[in-house]
């Protein structure tokens, strides 16, 4: 999940929240979903009409007071993401576009609704705020790096190989230029050019030796190269100083499992399931192991243990 800024009162937001307004002060918070017409016989509370949203026709005063409120929206987004209180953050925000739609620094606004869209697996909605973004500010490296990890979960392997590349024009530190590398690596994978695969996991490691998620992925991608043998090699070398690593074991077991090694495929699926009992696929897994040695009703039991764990996680 993306991680968000831990601002939890009011006067840690202040800086923030007068580079967005016009406005600059603050005062006590206004519903964002009402309205306080002030005129002569006193203070009339409504509800918000369509017309309130008009900026060409808002008066001085009523633009004054859109701007508290969208301060208001912003100081309590914010306060919801504290809290990983997601929906409620998005509301929040999308409030504050909807009280000042035309405020300058908007697209920080956009990619904080980016990154929540993210956080909810909800892809489609997430390209579309960094779009929104990018079309402003197009060297917003934050926002084009999670529009890369959106393209790639939505199996957009060129534009996550696009933004890769714009990605890797800005002067970056190690990790970074890393992180990009894997990303690169997974749109490679799944446009199956596994040589541009293995040349981009063999980048990381020439950066960082030690790096375990490059080993294993570089032993994985050996299989699709056509040296499974070659693959087994690496993970049984990578298991002998890592036993309890469970990707390995998992990979492990499903290339035995491919290569019909039914029984030593077992053995990884065990001991992974010893690992982490609460993990539904590892019981799929092992069903399938079951059926290619034909025990039909242990792999039915485990199908069921896999149904019963992702119902009551």
């Amino acid at each position: 999940m993306p991680t968000f800024a831990p601002m939890n009162c009011r006067k840690h937001l202040t800086p923030f929240l007068l580079a967005l307004c016009t406005v600059g002060l603050i005062s006590s918070s206004l519903s964002a979903q009402t309205v306080i017409d002030l005129h002569r016989g006193g203070a009339v509370v409504r509800a918000k009409q369509r017309s309130d949203y008009d900026v060409v026709n808002r008066s001085p005063q009523q633009l004054r007071q859109d701007s508290l409120q969208y301060i208001d929206c912003l100081t309590r987004a914010y306060n919801h993401l504290y809290t990983d209180s997601l929906c409620q953050a998005r509301q929040c925000f999308q409030e504050a576009l909807k009280l000042r739609p035309e405020a300058p620094a908007n697209y920080i606004i956009h990619r904080e609704l980016g990154k929540i869209y993210l956080a909810e697996e909800k892809f489609s909605e997430s390209t579309e705020e960094f779009n929104i973004v990018l079309r402003q500010y197009p060297n917003d490296f934050e926002a084009r790096r999670h529009r890369a990890v959106c393209a790639l979960r939505l199996n957009h392997p060129q534009q996550a190989i696009d933004d890769c590349a714009a990605l890797s024009s800005h002067a970056l530190d190690t990790t970074s230029v890393i992180d990009i590398l894997f990303l690169q690596a997974e749109a490679h994978r799944q446009l199956r050019q596994y040589p541009n695969v293995d040349a981009d996991l063999t980048k990381i490691l020439s950066m960082n030796p030690r790096n375990e998620s490059a080993q294993l992925l570089l032993a994985i991608n050996l299989e699709r190269l056509g040296q499974p043998q070659e693959a087994l090699n690496r993970l049984n070398l990578f298991l002998e100083s890592r036993p309890d690593n469970i990707e390995a074991l998992v990979s492990r077991a499903e290339m035995h499992l491919r290569q019909h090694h039914a029984i030593l495929a077992k053995e990884d699926a065990d001991e992974a399931i010893r690992l982490s009992p609460q993990e539904p696929s590892f019981y799929i897994l092992r069903a399938k192991i079951y059926d290619e040695i034909g025990e039909t009703y242990l792999a039915e039991q485990d199908r069921r243990k896999a149904i019963q764990l992702s119902e009551n996680p």
